[in-house]
């Protein structure tokens, strides 16, 4: 840090010294004084602004300064709408906190800076959370489910979230309906789970459909749990213990 600070004000470049500086202090913990080198990088070159502020949110992230370095990219978006590295660390401080509502508009300007795994993941755990905190009104989860790109509606996750917020807005149907359509499809041992749990007013019927997934899945423990769930539900004592018996003797708990 003194080596980079000593005769700064007569180097090719005051400002790389600085940046270099304000990082030396905060390998030494020290941030006041990582702060000063970067208030006196900002009087040295303002029109390089942006880019010593990109630094100084670098710096409070890795320091645990959430919310300050926040504050850094905001602004820093502000002056630079199309800052592509500032849109990314905002994504981050966002994902980091659960911040799903700002970082789900900030996902198509990720687009060319993340590939297309990063992409998807990130996208899964953003509509994933906001599914998750959907509330209990039907509307609000459909069009949030309409915002959702198609290439992830058939995502497991993002399905079994969207099931979840369904159930809890008391649509029990159409929870039913999205189960039934998404295990035609794909097979799924949680969303089987689920199944056994519905709370509907016509348990005959999940019963039914159960028992016609077991004529090809016979031996699928899950399976043959839900249905023993359904039959007490419909009060068929007989058959609920057979098929937990022939669960357990699949899968002994």
């Amino acid at each position: 840090e003194k080596l980079l600070t000593r005769g700064i004000r007569s180097s090719e470049t005051p400002l790389l010294n600085y940046l270099a500086a304000a990082r030396a202090a905060q390998a030494q913990g020290d941030s006041a004084r990582r702060d000063n080198w970067l208030e006196m990088a900002q009087e040295q070159d303002p029109q390089a602004s942006s880019a010593i502020l990109l630094t100084q949110a670098e710096l409070q992230l890795q320091n645990g300064e959430s919310k300050q370095a926040r504050k850094t990219l905001e602004r820093i978006i502000q002056q630079s709408p199309r800052s592509g590295e500032a849109i990314r660390l905002l994504a981050q401080v966002c994902l980091a906190d659960e911040d799903w509502r700002t970082l789900e508009p900030l996902l198509p300007k990720l687009r060319k800076r993340l590939s297309a795994r990063q992409m998807e993941d990130l996208s899964v755990r953003c509509y994933q959370g906001l599914l998750s905190n959907a509330g209990r009104a039907k509307s609000e989860i459909d069009n949030l489910w309409k915002r959702v790109p198609r290439m992830l509606r058939d995502n497991q996750q993002l399905m079994t979230a969207r099931i979840e917020a369904t159930i809890l807005a008391g649509e029990h149907l159409e929870a039913e309906e999205l189960i039934r359509k998404y295990l035609d499809k794909q097979w799924d041992n949680a969303l089987i789970r689920r199944y056994g749990l519905l709370l509907t007013a016509e348990p005959q019927q999940l019963l039914k459909r159960a028992e016609k997934w077991l004529k090809d899945r016979p031996d699928d423990p899950e399976l043959l749990l839900a249905a023993s769930r359904l039959c007490i539900r419909n009060q068929l004592w007989g058959k609920a213990r057979s098929y937990l018996e022939s669960s357990i003797a699949l899968r002994p708990v």
